[in-house]
């Protein structure tokens, strides 16, 4: 049965410079990105592509587009013969400048009906595009961070009954993986403004101090030495003493004592992209107990980090995570967790259900080693490491 025809609301399609002011790559090295995906998805007789975004759910369209869809849904069109389509009805007072549209280089972006909960005007828009360019019959990969809205996945169904539908997230995950040149510059940047707030975090930390004004000190030494946002959904954790044990908690007034442990982890972003930095240090000298974690997890990390090897997959690293377990196991419990760093949080990389991903050069990978015991609470290092040709190198070198 056809499709109704679309209600007649308008959307606007807004005409866009190639050089937006906000744009931290070329727009040539965004039709790269998009040149990838497509050769990835001719391969496996897919002509389309809808990708899905939303708040806090962005990552795969601003690694493709560099559009965050603040406080509505989105979907970015790569459709054969066609130039990207860009529909957002993500829209502050349905003011489309106001809303992102300068940091995508995609010229043709279109508002559909303003409303951040409306998404009937967003699927009546994306529905006729893809009939525009695309043929009944023929497949159309879908890619979103978790799930797609239930209302938006049913609605697709409904009105695209002749179109085949298929997940393809993994495809995008697998060249969004390998970094190139140019974010791996971005990449260090961001890299150096986390170090800067270790750094500041651990000047302010004395006896007396409180975990919100080690917070302070390093969330605005990030943002000074080039940061522009806080990433993920706990951007910053600080705990001291017994609040170790939780590790992921917001800073509070807890003043420190002197030999008590104290975790700090930051997120900081910058142009969309996230990385993962955690420490851990005692207020002055450590109890027997601290130290004794704080040195076993450093020989950890250093027994773990040589097995990030190009050509290596990841259920390699069971074997030295079960023999480091097994060192540590009278200090504490010990889990070791690899994350890709990028645009999508914790899904940088395909799940953790895919241990034969072989690593490759230009991975940029967390690494965080978390050891925790009864008597004592919980440690964590964490680091972003880059794959290389020969190895790994640490990017965060900050003790």
């Amino acid at each position: 049965m056809a499709s109704p025809a679309p209600p007649r609301h308008p959307g606007s399609t807004r005409p866009h410079p190639d050089r937006p002011p906000f744009l931290p790559f070329p727009a040539a090295e965004y039709r790269r990105r998009l040149a990838r995906v497509r050769e990835a998805l001719a391969r496996e007789g897919i002509p389309g592509l809808l990708v899905f975004g939303g708040p806090r759910a962005s990552g795969f369209l601003r690694y493709l587009t560099n559009f965050d869809s603040w406080v509505g849904h989105s979907t970015l069109l790569v459709l054969p013969g066609s130039e990207p389509i860009l529909i957002t009805d993500s829209l502050f007072r349905g003011n489309l400048e106001q809303s992102g549209a300068a940091l995508s280089w995609v010229r043709d972006l279109r508002a559909a009906r303003p409303g951040s909960l409306e998404l009937d005007g967003l699927i009546w828009q994306v529905t006729s595009a893809v009939r525009s360019h695309l043929g009944s019959g023929e497949a159309l990969g879908v890619v979103g961070e978790e799930w797609l809205p239930p209302a938006l996945a049913a609605r697709l169904a409904e009105l695209l009954p002749d179109y085949h539908l298929g997940d393809v997230t993994r495809h995008l995950q697998e060249v969004k993986a390998i970094k190139s040149a140019a974010e791996l510059r971005l990449i260090r940047r961001l890299v150096r403004a986390g170090e800067a707030g270790l750094r500041a975090g651990r000047a302010a930390l004395r006896p007396g101090a409180t975990e919100a004004a080690v917070a302070g000190a390093a969330v605005g030494a990030m943002f000074s030495a080039g940061a522009d946002n806080l990433h993920g959904p706990l951007p910053l954790s600080v705990a001291s003493g017994p609040r170790t044990r939780l590790k992921n908690v917001p800073p509070t007034g807890r003043a420190i004592r002197r030999g008590e442990l104290i975790l700090l982890a930051l997120e900081p972003e910058l142009h969309g992209y996230g990385a993962d930095l955690t420490r851990t240090w005692p207020c002055g000298s450590p109890t027997l107990a601290g130290g004794t974690a704080l040195d076993a997890l450093e020989r950890v990390r250093a027994a773990v980090q040589p097995a990030l090897r190009p050509d290596t997959p990841l259920r390699a690293l069971q074997a030295v995570i079960r023999s480091q377990s097994t060192r540590v196991r009278r200090v504490g419990r010990l889990e070791v967790l690899v994350r890709g760093v990028g645009t999508t949080k914790s899904r940088e990389l395909p799940g953790p259900g895919d241990s034969d991903l072989p690593l490759a050069p230009g991975m940029v990978l967390t690494l965080e080693c978390v050891l925790s015991g009864e008597r004592w609470g919980c440690a964590a290092l964490e680091d972003c490491v880059l794959i290389t040709r020969q190895g790994c190198e640490r990017l965060s070198r900050e003790p």
